[in-house]
């Protein structure tokens, strides 16, 4: 029976080790998984915790660098609108004294009249794109463009493919040019 008690004596020892008291004293059986379930818990948390503030970090940053690339596009796109603005400047100009040569001319005929009449009509509204282009921002630009864009679809997205089709042999057309790595 000696071997008997022993094993009761271990079993009741083991029994007394697993209890723990709880906060108005009274003994309890301790379970390991509880003990597990809030460490995994917390660590849950915390990583939930470190996520957010991960994200929120994330998202402030690429807020930033948004508003600063928004920022240097505007820039970019105001310098190429006033170096469009003259261009356009130069080709009315052009179109003009055409015009006026063609008035000039001896020998008027009812067509030479009519491409110099066409002539200054082209001439004044390809000014009125200058102008346009001169006294709005890049901002405005575009919301009349989404404007024009969701009136006239058809129109817009035909000169959407003409714009790229002509870009495309523009980039075509230019000589590559060799870097010298001296």
């Amino acid at each position: 029976m000696n071997n008997e008690e022993n094993k009761q004596t271990q079993n009741t020892s083991f029994e007394e080790t697993k209890k723990q008291p709880d906060a108005i004293g009274i003994s309890k059986p301790l379970n390991q998984n509880d003990s597990t379930k809030a460490t995994v818990e917390t660590v849950k948390e915390t990583t939930k915790e470190t996520a957010k503030g991960i994200y929120t970090q994330a998202k402030s940053t690429a807020g930033q660098a948004y508003g600063v690339a928004t920022q240097k596009a505007a820039e970019v796109l105001d310098e190429k609108k006033a170096g469009l603005t003259d261009g356009l400047s130069s080709v009315a100009d052009s179109i003009r004294q055409v015009g006026e040569t063609l008035r000039e001319n001896e020998d008027q005929t009812p067509i030479v009249g009519k491409a110099a009449e066409y002539g200054d009509t082209l001439a004044k509204q390809i000014e009125k794109v200058s102008g346009y282009f001169e006294h709005n921002d890049v901002r405005t630009m575009v919301r009349d463009v989404e404007k024009y864009a969701r009136r006239n679809p058809a129109v817009f997205v035909g000169a959407a493919l003409a714009v790229g089709f002509l870009a495309a042999r523009f980039l075509k057309s230019t000589p590559k040019t060799v870097s010298n790595p001296s």
